[in-house]
């Protein structure tokens, strides 16, 4: 279930960063991979996707302004200058001098953001 969800994040996230053209097309060739993967792994409730246009429009409007500390930054395409800002953020964002502050501040945070 974690990995599912997990995977929906993903993919919501990837899809706000350019436009799809064809969404069928997409949804299908991605469903299709989820059933093979679900066969392989014997998984027997994992069910079809479906486009959800105000979810589309709301990770869209929202997906530039993550500045918080449990912000994650996925790149669709794995090529080199994708691969190469990756580890320049995380050298940004977690360096060795800054580890024992995050791991600090990390102690109070809770998963959704909220610290209280």
């Amino acid at each position: 279930m974690k990995s599912f969800v997990f995977l929906l994040l993903v993919f919501s996230h990837v899809t706000a960063n350019g436009v799809i053209a064809n969404k069928e097309e997409y949804l299908k060739e991605l469903n299709e991979e989820r059933r093979i993967y679900a066969k392989k792994a014997r998984i027997p409730n994992m069910y079809k996707l479906f486009w959800d246009d105000y979810l589309e429009e709301t990770v869209r409007t929202n997906s530039h302004n993550c500045d918080g500390k449990t912000c994650r930054i996925v790149f669709r395409t794995p090529d080199t200058e994708a691969n190469r800002h990756a580890q320049k953020m995380v050298k940004y964002r977690f360096g060795y001098d800054k580890r024992a502050k995050l791991i600090e501040d990390y102690k109070g945070t809770f998963m959704n953001g909220d610290n209280s």
